[in-house]
């Protein structure tokens, strides 16, 4: 496009018409303030023949915080209750406040019911167009934003934002309890819940609470049958493309995030994190009767049930009932699906579950890789080794609630009743 001035008769005509207050306006709008860069205005003519002028703002709004800079000022404006925490705009439905406008006009259309755009494989509903096209990136897999820095790739651009903070070392959110820092304040937010153990967003449909809204938005899935995300190898379905990647390494048995402290391999991310907490000692929820302590407070809020003896998940095929959400489903995808997609090489034995097979493995190898730190006996299954160690410090957990008496694993409590 060639870049030149247009000058016209019309043009000359219009400006002499047009009144004081707009040009005084205009120049107004333009005009740059104190301290800041011209706007540099350039002109050029569209293949119709009309003139368009381009106003090129060059980003002049930096943020004396974090130092990002904004071509308008109430960008900036904005950008900065990121690091007050100010919310200045009040939902008047519900009274929840946000830090933008822009926030609260997307959130009040949920109060109207307004999600007028649908996903057509699923049929999810959205308040925004940007939120469905992100939306639409877990079906297909597909991760357009790649990091320059490591070459890594995300389906949204607001996940690459968040990840190139971490290489530019920007942590500015720390919990003031445990010290860790965040590159997002309402990442710290949510965070500070596992603390506290307030829960503040409670589901409509069952009254369960969370500490978190995305994961009261991956529950209400649940209700609503959406389980988009299905596995090809044994059919199982997800509410969330992530939960499913997290679940395919259970078939593969790949197992491609290091620990950097120890060198140990894990199949899930989730597995590498919760793993890591222990090299940094991070175990801030304790046990009330037993005094052990535990890096999540969902950890605790199950281990609990050992000494309540609360079974809040029950068959509805045979009436089991168990302490755990993940026994319970494992029941009834070994006991009632009839599927066993893993199978013995050297047997044929075959299995609902892959760690089933891997423990069943070591009958034919004869691994024992779990070790007793005090004896150096060698087990299986991990799951031996908090029953051999009380052998050695006398810990006897389980009460009989009849007589009292006390022992050292639930089995030996349940067959003495």
């Amino acid at each position: 496009m060639c870049r030149t001035e247009v000058h016209s008769d019309c043009r000359h005509e219009k400006e002499r018409k047009r009144p004081r207050e707009e040009t005084e306006a205009m120049q107004k709008t333009f005009s740059p303030e104190p301290g800041q860069k011209e706007p540099q205005l350039s002109f050029a003519v569209s293949p119709s023949g009309v003139q368009a002028t381009v106003l090129r703002a060059d980003k002049c709004h930096d943020c004396n915080l974090c130092g990002k800079s904004f071509a308008r000022r109430s960008t900036l404006e904005a950008h900065m209750y990121t690091h007050t925490g100010e919310k200045p705009f009040q939902c008047p439905d519900c009274n929840k406040r946000f830090g933008r406008y822009s926030s609260l006009s997307t959130h009040r259309a949920i109060h109207r019911g307004e999600r007028p755009h649908q996903c057509p494989d699923c049929g999810k509903s959205f308040t925004q167009r940007s939120k469905l096209v992100a939306h639409m990136y877990t079906h297909t897999g597909e991760k357009p934003f790649q990091c320059p820095d490591c070459n890594k790739r995300f389906s949204r651009p607001s996940s690459l934002s968040t990840h190139r903070a971490i290489h530019r070392g920007e942590r500015l959110h720390q919990c003031p309890d445990c010290g860790k820092s965040f590159t997002q304040r309402c990442t710290l937010v949510a965070h500070m819940y596992s603390h506290t153990g307030e829960k503040p967003f409670q589901c409509p449909d069952c009254n369960k609470r969370f500490g978190r809204y995305s994961s009261l938005s991956s529950h209400r899935a649940i209700h609503r049958g959406e389980r988009p995300h299905q596995c090809p190898d044994c059919g199982k379905g997800f509410t969330q493309r992530c939960t499913l990647v997290d679940h395919m390494y259970s078939h593969t048995g790949e197992k491609s995030f290091n620990c950097p402290d120890c060198c140990k391999s894990f199949g899930r991310p989730s597995s590498l994190s919760r793993h890591r907490a222990i090299h940094r000692m991070e175990q801030p929820h304790r046990c009330s009767h037993c005094g052990r302590t535990f890096t999540r407070r969902s950890s605790l809020t199950s281990h609990l049930r050992v000494h309540t003896g609360e079974k809040p998940y029950c068959c509805a095929d045979c009436g089991r009932c168990f302490s755990q959400r993940s026994a319970f489903r494992e029941h009834q995808r070994v006991v009632h699906s009839g599927v066993t997609p893993f199978s013995c090489t050297h047997c044929g034995s075959a299995f609902a579950d892959s760690k089933y097979l891997r423990r069943h493995m070591r009958i034919h190898t004869g691994e024992k890789p779990y070790s007793c730190p005090d004896c150096g006996r060698c087990f299986r299954q991990s799951s031996e080794i908090p029953a051999h160690r009380r052998t050695h410090t006398g810990e006897r957990p389980y009460p009989c609630p009849q007589c009292g008496r006390q022992f050292r694993t639930k089995s030996a409590m349940t067959s003495h009743q």
